[in-house]
């Protein structure tokens, strides 16, 4: 990406005189017009990372570290039938 950029946009590179007192980086330094183009070359490579993974997360799926909110079945009538006369109860 950093090659296409400079190629693409040569007006947009700072030169490393103008940095080199300030950051510890020796390229890849960019003015802020060409932020635009930088964000959305980003978002369409993590489209692509995100597409290609295929252990990547559905986003429509349900989050499975999330507390369940379900409530709990209801178990039905908790009382016992009566017992039939002459039995134990």
């Amino acid at each position: 990406m950093h090659g296409d950029l400079r190629r693409g946009f040569p007006e947009a590179v700072v030169s490393r005189a103008e940095f080199t007192d300030m950051l510890n980086v020796t390229r890849e330094i960019y003015r802020p017009a060409l932020r635009a183009e930088i964000e959305a070359r980003l978002d369409a490579l993590a489209v692509t990372l995100e597409v290609s993974d295929p252990t990547a997360a559905d986003p429509t799926a349900p989050d499975p570290t999330a507390a369940d909110e379900t409530p709990p079945e209801d178990p039905g009538p908790t009382h016992r039938p009566a017992a039939e006369p002459g039995l134990p109860s």
